[in-house]
């Protein structure tokens, strides 16, 4: 297997929205939507989410680096099995359980392909930035770039600066370069926030997404979030039948979801997705979408 096609949205995860009434002589399939609704379309989970490689690093005169993406897949083996073992029986999770759901979740927030072209925006910001100084230091003559020196702003950190070469391959790569470090500081914040699974036995049940890991803080509406943030609450929806939040809030470890409780879970599954959202059944409601 060359690994050539990878997904952003684990295949292994959206098994779990299978729809359980298809023809038997049918693969199986889940239900795609498009962000504003409308007509919903089969699709098999391996067949979606994906893009030639999305995680490959490129070593020169070395081929393709494939660890990003080899790590990628042992996380979301260890998380498929928690999700069947332990979240879809009820079952409480153990110390390291809960951390295998951690690391996925943080994982799953960034990973994605509207984070990676987020991330390409403002790394592309920053390289514009730098061929422009770099043209202007070009074009003075020796004297005057000797008399030349970079402003200082204030507070700012001094830290290792980064060629323009560095800043183009993260405009290009930057999930390859970014999201081990991404998540090894954001895993430690999540460990520590409380864990509850909440339950619903509604046909259709939780949506999922094209970016299904959603932060949301009630006290922010523009700007960055914190996890530090006692307001903030990081969810996921793990199965059609249950949705994972990690939040400073002491709640159970299980709890029940009423139904409008679920139509705004979906509402916030359709309002954080890059172009589409994903259902077990060939269903929508009007209140998701208000």
């Amino acid at each position: 297997m060359d690994h050539g096609k990878q997904h952003w949205v684990p295949s292994s995860y959206l098994e779990a929205w299978c729809d359980t009434d298809r023809p038997p002589h049918y693969d199986p399939y889940v239900w795609v939507f498009p962000k504003d609704g409308g007509r919903g379309q089969r699709k098999a989970p391996r067949n979606i989410f994906a893009e030639t490689d999305f995680y490959t690093i490129r070593v020169p005169d070395a081929g393709r680096d494939l660890s990003l993406e080899h790590g990628l897949s042992s996380l979301e083996t260890r998380y498929a099995r928690v999700r069947e073992s332990r979240i879809e029986k009820r079952l409480p999770l153990s110390t390291e359980e809960r951390v295998w759901v951690c690391a996925f979740m943080a994982a799953m927030h960034f990973r994605t392909r509207a984070q990676r072209n987020a991330f390409r925006q403002q790394w592309g910001h920053a390289l514009r930035v730098a061929e422009d100084l770099q043209q202007r230091l070009n074009a003075m003559t020796p004297e005057r770039r000797k008399e030349h020196r970079p402003p200082i702003v204030l507070g700012e950190a001094r830290g290792p600066s980064l060629s323009i070469e560095q800043v183009r391959e993260l405009s290009e790569r930057p999930l390859q370069h970014m999201l081990p470090d991404i998540i090894e500081g954001d895993l430690p914040i999540l460990a520590r926030m409380n864990l509850v699974i909440f339950t619903t036995d509604d046909d259709v049940g939780f949506l999922t997404s094209d970016h299904p890991c959603v932060w949301f803080d009630e006290r922010v509406r523009r700007g960055p979030l914190s996890l530090r943030s006692k307001t903030i609450e990081v969810s996921m929806p793990v199965s059609p039948r249950s949705l994972a939040l990690l939040c400073w809030e002491t709640l159970p470890s299980y709890k029940s979801m009423s139904h409008p409780e679920l139509d705004n879970a979906n509402r916030m599954q359709q309002a954080n997705c890059d172009d589409c959202f994903v259902g077990r059944r060939d269903a929508i409601k009007s209140e998701w979408f208000t």
